[in-house]
């Protein structure tokens, strides 16, 4: 991957010669989670080892962690994609706030151009010792003090009430695996997806919600925002809740609850594939 860096290192541009080492099949989970290791890996190194370190944002007390993401997906990726061409990111910080700052990303096919997925993504600076989160410093706000006068994207979809909506609804445990977690034993970010998407698709055969049944893999996924409140490790057991949209039936909302306590909301939106499409 080549990082280069544009107006004074606001603005980072991720190239791709190609994305064949990760798991984009064009068919809704799988290309979700690929996609977000995409994102992640050029975030990575197109804002935390930049703008981070530059601004000293980290300490031995301080964190930076994940609030909330919004995922949109392009139609290009299900007709024009290819993992074998070169792609590019574009990062740039949208928002910034006391405490947090939104990050946008726009993944495109570098050639041609065409816009593969749009990501937004709320990262917050957190007090590793008191677990709250800390203002951003002073030297940062006032670099970005253009960027405070924005309003902050909408990044995280208003939920229904899980408790007393029981039509078109699945509930689903999981453990957290070994596999699910980072070197702290904490569940990673996009562990959370996966158990949410597990959920739906054993959902959708059991027909439990009136549009998305069957085979998950039949819809695509078109937009996904995720609020991550609470943190979960290994060996917890988590109980995941999913319930159909009233006014949309291809969109699902889910709640993950550990000990009974709300530690991630999820919405998914569904499409169809383009191959259901053409038909």
């Amino acid at each position: 991957m080549k990082v280069e860096f544009f107006a004074d290192g606001r603005v980072a541009q991720c190239t791709f010669d190609d994305l064949t080492n990760y798991d984009l099949d064009q068919k809704g989970y799988s290309s979700t989670l690929g996609l977000q290791d995409v994102l992640l890996a050029s975030r990575y190194l197109g804002w935390f080892a930049h703008f981070v370190e530059k601004y000293a944002l980290t300490s031995q007390s301080l964190g930076i962690f994940v609030r909330a993401q919004r995922l949109v997906i392009h139609p290009s990726f299900y007709s024009r994609f290819s993992p074998k061409l070169p792609a590019m990111d574009t990062l740039r910080i949208v928002h910034v706030g006391r405490t947090s700052l939104v990050i946008r990303q726009d993944l495109q096919m570098k050639e041609a151009g065409d816009l593969i997925a749009t990501a937004f993504t709320q990262a917050v600076l957190v007090n590793l010792n008191t677990r709250r989160s800390s203002p951003l410093p002073e030297s940062y706000t006032r670099s970005f003090s253009d960027v405070m006068k924005l309003p902050r994207p909408v990044i995280f979809d208003d939920q229904p009430d899980f408790e007393t909506q029981r039509r078109n609804r699945y509930d689903y445990k999981v453990v957290v695996a070994h596999e699910d977690t980072d070197f702290y034993k904490h569940a990673q970010y996009d562990s959370y997806i996966k158990y949410c998407i597990d959920c739906a698709r054993f959902g959708a055969r059991q027909r439990a919600y009136s549009a998305i049944q069957d085979d998950l893999s039949a819809y695509s996924i078109t937009e996904m925002s995720i609020q991550y409140l609470n943190e979960s490790v290994l060996n917890d057991e988590l109980l995941v809740t999913s319930c159909e949209d009233k006014s949309n039936p291809h969109k699902i909302h889910f709640s993950i609850k550990k000990h009974g306590r709300q530690i991630v909301l999820c919405t998914i939106s569904f499409g169809v594939t383009i191959l259901l499409a053409k038909m």
